[in-house]
């Protein structure tokens, strides 16, 4: 299959907005909690309301989840949302709760391995460790088999690394590269636990896409696919909309409302401008011809 249209501008754009290199252990850390909560259906909206409402407790602030054992920290997290879960009127916000409180052990368990994980780690530290891609390899594998840190694959640590900056040579095999290489590059690969076969392909693709777009990395050219991926499925199933969701129109759609993907972000992650900004979205592909 070819490249679909306009995916070249979007990779460039997004090679406009990589993130800085953190320079204290907090930034890291306040990366790594976006990742930690992933799972299961939860958008970054549900991820941001579930670290504000513990962060209201201070839950999840670094310093904190080092210093409190995980059956303390699961008690207190538990006491917080049987507090407020019967409070909130909204029904989609009480499902998040809900639907949270049942992976608390599994989740109590990533949040305290990972604390453990980051003490151990500078930001200077880590600069060293992932100043090559043999290294930077040797620490994602590392990482994903430590017993410790439960729950951080592939998926996970690639973007954490991504979203501090570094790792740009890996591709996640997240939901959005494997549907994006099955249906879009192809051949259609069935068996979507396997991880490593979605990555060499998403970094084969990589160097398809740099011999057009000069510079570009593997962490551009997931960031593309993230946006593309996830726009297109937030459009009606089997619609004319949906079949009009390219990268091509996406781009026309920033450059109309004059803004980059970071303030596209920053939308879609806000529970109150996520639905303006689809609707907005949905409205300008129900125009274009």
């Amino acid at each position: 299959m070819g490249v679909s249209k306009g995916f070249y501008d979007l990779v460039a754009l997004a090679m406009k907005e990589r993130p800085e290199h953190p320079k204290t252990r907090e930034e890291l850390w306040e990366k790594l909690l976006s990742v930690i909560f992933m799972g299961g259906k939860r958008s970054e909206p549900d991820i941001q309301f579930i670290i504000k409402l513990l962060r209201s407790k201070n839950l999840v602030q670094f310093d904190q989840v080092l210093a409190i054992k995980g059956e303390d920290w699961r008690d207190k997290v538990e006491e917080l949302l049987n507090e407020r879960t019967p409070r909130i009127q909204d029904a989609d916000s009480k499902a998040v709760l809900k639907e949270f409180q049942k992976e608390i052990f599994r989740i109590s368990y990533s949040i305290k391995g990972s604390a453990r994980f980051l003490n151990g780690i500078t930001p200077g530290s880590l600069a060293k460790d992932l100043d090559t891609k043999e290294k930077t390899w040797k620490f994602i594998e590392d990482l994903a088999n430590n017993e410790d840190v439960s729950n951080i694959k592939y998926t996970k640590i690639i973007l954490w690394l991504h979203s501090i900056g570094y790792g740009y040579d890996f591709c996640p095999p997240s939901w959005h590269m494997k549907k994006f290489i099955n249906n879009e590059i192809g051949p259609y690969y069935q068996f979507y636990e396997d991880d490593k076969y979605f990555m060499k392909k998403g970094e084969e693709f990589a160097e398809e896409v740099k011999k057009t777009v000069k510079y570009a990395t593997c962490r551009d050219v997931s960031v593309a696919i993230y946006y593309y991926m996830s726009l297109k499925n937030l459009m009606p199933q089997r619609s004319a909309v949906k079949k009009k969701c390219t990268p091509s129109a996406i781009v026309q759609f920033l450059k109309k409302k004059k803004i980059g993907l970071k303030e596209l972000s920053a939308a879609l992650a806000d529970s109150e401008s996520r639905e303006d900004m689809i609707e907005s979205f949905y409205e300008f592909l129900d125009k274009l011809r």
